[in-house]
Order: C-alpha cells, then sequence, then structure tokens
C-alpha cells in the first residue's frame, strides 16, 4: 500500500470551463482516502462518481475515496476571464 503523500502527489488535475460552469477533473492512479479540497464560492452542482463527496466544513470538501477518474461540477457566480 502506497503512503497517503505519495497517492496524493500523483494525481492529476485539469479545469475545464465554459460560461458560469467549471469542471475539476480528478485522475488518482492510487486509491486515496480523505483527501480535503478548499473551494472557492462556487456552487457544487454534480460528481461523478456520485458517492464519494461529502462537505466538510463551509468551503471545503471532503473526498472519502476515490481511484481512477473523479469529476467535480460547479456553477459559479458568473464568468471569468
Amino acid at each position: 500500500m502506497l503512503h497517503w503523500w505519495t497517492a496524493r502527489d500523483q494525481i492529476i488535475w485539469k479545469i475545464e470551463r465554459a460560461g458560469t460552469r467549471r469542471k475539476l477533473l480528478q485522475e488518482s492512479p492510487q486509491t486515496i482516502s480523505d483527501l480535503t479540497l478548499q473551494l472557492p464560492k462556487d456552487r457544487l452542482i454534480n460528481t461523478n462518481p456520485e458517492n464519494v463527496t461529502s462537505i466538510a466544513a463551509p468551503q471545503s470538501l471532503l473526498i472519502k475515496k476515490t481511484s481512477g477518474s473523479l469529476l467535480l461540477e460547479f456553477e459559479t457566480a458568473g464568468t471569468t476571464p
């Protein structure tokens, strides 16, 4: 089993933007648990798979356990340059 920090460092992140929507795509080659993300004030509207996330605190998202692909989709307050 890999160390948590090693698994975290192997994650690849990609961001896609379309108008007021943002998609955060995560590729995790190793299984990782309890990964917390600090989020902007955007509203989370979709996750795939649906059962991997929970709100940890205001503006924080806890990814309970994931490996492979994860999609987080957000709605922003407005468009950004």
